[in-house]
């Protein structure tokens, strides 16, 4: 996928403030069968999966909890938002996710990673809160925690034990 699809996505996926006729168009421009889609099917956005339920769009609509744990029904998942941001981290502390030198919107994205702090509650647990800027809502930096869970969750893995016959 292509740096412009990629924020074609994201506008299109991130906030619903496109009339449904418009989202039709662009759903048709950006999606593709190689790929598996997952949204942030948090708040608004389980308006967005319903409405691309309806035109047969096959995705998976990820939506944050608290907590460390994730689970799967149907194309809902509901996954705790600090199991998310702990695997992104991981995922770039192990250089499996790296930004290009060149991506176009590398400082918003890194702005709203840097958005993301912990807060202990009166009972003593730790939570993960956002910021919101002037700039939006954090989305892009959502998009990529959804996109990182989705990649290393949600993909179809095998694990297979096979027997080599004549061998040795």
């Amino acid at each position: 996928m292509t740096a412009e699809m990629a924020q074609a996505s994201v506008r299109v996926y991130s906030a619903l403030k496109l009339p449904p006729k418009v989202f039709s168009v662009r759903l048709k421009a950006v999606s593709t069968p190689k790929s598996e889609l997952a949204i942030d099917g948090t708040s608004i956005g389980r308006v967005v999966s319903d409405m691309l339920w309806e035109q047969n769009a096959d995705h998976r609509a990820i939506q944050m909890t608290g907590g460390q744990e994730w689970t799967k029904k149907g194309r809902y998942v509901n996954a705790g938002k600090t199991f998310m941001i702990e695997n992104l981290a991981v995922m770039f502390a192990a250089g499996e996710i790296r930004f290009a030198h060149d991506l176009p919107l590398r400082a918003e994205i890194e702005q709203d990673l840097a958005s993301f702090t912990t807060a202990t509650t009166a009972a003593g647990n730790q939570i993960i809160t956002q910021s919101r800027s002037a700039a939006g809502h954090g989305d892009l930096g959502i998009a990529l925690i959804v996109g990182a869970f989705a990649s290393q969750y949600l993909q179809q893995q095998t694990i297979s034990q096979s027997r080599l016959i004549g061998w040795q």
